[in-house]
């Protein structure tokens, strides 16, 4: 049996004598603080991609996760929770904005011609689904983005119309 312990032995963590940041733990068990940053609130941007009840809860939980952290102390995570809530919710209104233009052309079509509603694309149809297609192609990409540079810097989405503003002085 071997008496002076392994390097996986848990009860025996070598410890830095100059530490940067402080430990926590019970002793036995001793991790760092990871650094603060603002990738979480960009990678729960791709709940929006969850079928069914992701396009509404995604904007509510980034909206509500961001009005928490307005006055957290680190910068990074403050701007990219409110960066991150105002381009969830500003995508999630253009593809809103996308299917009220395809219901009222099609209710529109189907009273123009008499309750025969034909299957022509129409430009408005043609708009309404390019501006889907932006929107969800646009989405994965800033999130995926987003949530990459996130980490050590504030992401910023220069079409993302700001709903929720910086934290008050």
């Amino acid at each position: 049996m071997n008496t002076q312990g392994s390097p996986y032995d848990a009860t025996r963590v070598p410890q830095p004598e100059n530490a940067a940041q402080p430990a926590f733990g019970n002793g036995a068990y001793t991790y760092r603080e990871p650094p603060q940053s603002g990738a979480k609130y960009w990678a729960l941007g791709l709940l929006w991609f969850v079928p069914i009840i992701g396009m509404v809860a995604a904007p509510i939980l980034l909206g509500v996760l961001a009005i928490q952290v307005r006055r957290h102390p680190s910068l990074i995570v403050r701007e990219n929770a409110r960066r991150a809530a105002n381009w969830v919710i500003t995508v999630t209104l253009v593809v809103l904005f996308s299917a009220v233009l395809i219901a009222v052309e099609r209710i529109s079509q189907y009273i123009v011609s008499g309750g025969d509603s034909g299957s022509s694309l129409t430009p408005l149809l043609l708009i309404a689904n390019l501006l889907i297609w932006a929107a969800w192609i646009g989405h994965l990409a800033v999130s995926i983005i987003g949530s990459s540079i996130a980490r050590t810097r504030v992401m910023n989405p220069r079409i993302a119309i700001p709903f929720i503003s910086g934290a008050p002085d």
